[in-house]
């Protein structure tokens, strides 16, 4: 909203809840704050790269198999570890983007969660679509044993299992229900009860 007296304008927005404000992140600049953001799509370029190398490197057996007349199973074998390849990598893309964004120090939990969510959804769009499409670039490959179609096919197939058992099957929360039971199971020997 923008008010007019004389010559001057002033600007004003509406100022976010309290209990949506990050308070100790007040102090922070913005200078230091955009290194941070710059830090998190470094980290998410590197291990893409390194995603691409593997992926790449996977794709180059492929080829060499496919010259070799080597057994179709083996080459659809290969097409689901690159499938796989791009899931972990997904989880770790997940993982390092929650814990860099933190590092942003955002003035809010709203400007936090939009960041983590734009940033995932652009690093996972990349990593699962980009990066197989970028790799499998010549239009000879597209349509072969283990070519793109394959790759895509069997990207689509592991994401729509394994998401929503990773969803379910929470490792952190397993992990620490089993750190409780061996604590309470400990007894009067345990330092922590």
């Amino acid at each position: 909203m923008k008010i007019f007296f004389s010559k001057d304008s002033f600007t004003y927005e509406r100022a976010p809840e309290p209990s949506d404000v990050y308070w100790e992140n007040l102090n922070i600049t913005s200078t230091k704050r955009l290194r941070y953001v710059f830090l998190t799509y470094l980290a998410t370029v590197v291990v893409i790269g390194a995603c691409f190398g593997i992926i790449y490197g996977i794709n180059l057996g492929k080829s060499n198999l496919n010259k070799t007349s080597a057994p179709k199973s083996v080459i659809i074998a290969l097409s689901f570890l690159c499938s796989f390849v791009i899931i972990i990598v997904n989880k770790s893309l997940n993982t390092i983007v929650r814990s860099l964004s933190i590092k942003e120090k955002h003035e809010t939990y709203t400007a936090y969660n939009l960041s983590v969510a734009f940033k995932l959804t652009l690093v996972r769009f990349i990593n699962t679509a980009i990066v197989p499409v970028v790799v499998n670039a010549y239009s000879g490959r597209w349509f072969i044993e283990g070519g793109l179609v394959q790759d895509i096919f069997s990207i689509m197939i592991s994401i729509s299992f394994t998401d929503p058992i990773l969803y379910v099957l929470d490792f952190g929360e397993v992990v620490r229900a089993v750190k409780k039971w061996y604590y309470i199971n400990q007894g009067d020997k345990c330092l922590l009860t």
